[in-house]
Formats: C-alpha cells, structure tokens, sequence
C-alpha cells in the first residue's frame, strides 16, 4: 500500500487492545497502523466469504430438499 491511499485517522482503544496489536505487530514484522489495517481487511473478507457461504448454503438446503422429494416419491 502506498502511503498516498492512505488517510489519517485517530481513535481511542483500550490498553490492553494496543498491547496486543503492538505483540502482533512485532510478531507479522508490521508497525501498528500495518496491523490494525490487516486486522480490518481480514474482518471484511471474512464478512464477504462468510455471505457467500450463506448463500451456497441456501442453495445447497433447497437442492435437499428437492431431492428428499424426489426420494419419498420413489418410495411410495
């Protein structure tokens, strides 16, 4: 990321919250804003996977039950 996308922001977090960005920082060799910036890309693309995944199940729960018709027509 370039730091010309970038915008300035300022917020308050709980102190342990900072701590544990800061350890997680160290550990991904990224500074604070890097992680938090990770941290919020990966919540929203888990949000998107997990839509999708609600749809295919949708979809999924309809092709079962068409197919247990389909059984209990042949079994009668």
């Amino acid at each position: 990321m370039v730091k010309s996308d970038l915008k300035s922001v300022g917020f308050r977090l709980p102190k342990k919250l900072v701590e544990k960005i800061d350890a997680e920082a160290e550990k991904n060799y990224r500074d604070r804003t890097g992680e938090i910036i990770n941290a919020i890309m990966g919540y929203y693309q888990l949000e998107k996977e997990k839509k999708e995944i609600l749809e295919i199940m949708g979809e999924l729960s309809k092709k079962v039950e068409a197919l247990e018709k389909e059984v209990n027509k042949l079994k009668s």
